[in-house]
């Protein structure tokens, strides 16, 4: 049904997103499980932009990926705060984890910092976060209260391994 890894082509990963759209609306268990088993283990979205239906579809579907996943980097998706929410939930629920995650280039609000920092647990290697917040005219990176959060539950969390990038200039997070 899918190729295992999704990181080439604008059109292959609308096509990706049109099909997790149609299987979700086909209110098809059987077929959804299907599709979360053969979920890619590397995916690329920059771009296309999700739609909230996009948002909802996939997170459906990944929150039953049963398996590891290696990179799940949704680069200037212009996801928003209740696309990200979606996601966020699906990923809280997944069995398994992500090693990269990645949420630069979007618009989320300085609120969903929140949402983030409860993923951190099923994040394992990275989380990169470069301009993931709405500004007042692009998206910005994450102001000082919001990395203080982030450092906060990475220090509850205690994965040495984890490293969340926060801007193109390598200032990271790591915990301590």
């Amino acid at each position: 049904m899918f190729q295992a890894d999704l990181t080439q082509g604008l059109e292959d990963r609308k096509s990706f997103l049109a099909l997790l759209v149609e299987i979700y609306d086909s209110d098809n268990a059987e077929l959804m499980q299907e599709a979360a088993d053969q979920f890619p283990i590397n995916s690329l979205y920059n771009g296309p932009f999700f739609s909230k239906g996009d948002a909802i579809a996939f997170s459906k579907i990944l929150s039953k990926v049963r398996r590891h996943i290696e990179k799940l980097l949704l680069f200037n998706c212009k996801l928003y705060t209740e696309h990200f929410g979606h996601i966020a939930s699906a990923i809280k629920s997944m069995d398994e984890s992500i090693d990269e995650f990645c949420l630069c280039h979007n618009d989320l609000a300085s609120s969903d910092i929140e949402l983030i920092c409860e993923i951190l647990p099923k994040i394992n290697q990275k989380l990169c976060i470069v301009k993931c917040f709405a500004g007042n005219t692009d998206s910005r990176n994450a102001n000082e209260q919001e990395k203080s959060k982030l450092q906060e539950a990475m220090d509850k969390i205690g994965n040495k391994e984890l490293i969340i990038q926060l801007d193109d200039c390598g200032c990271e997070l790591k915990s301590n």
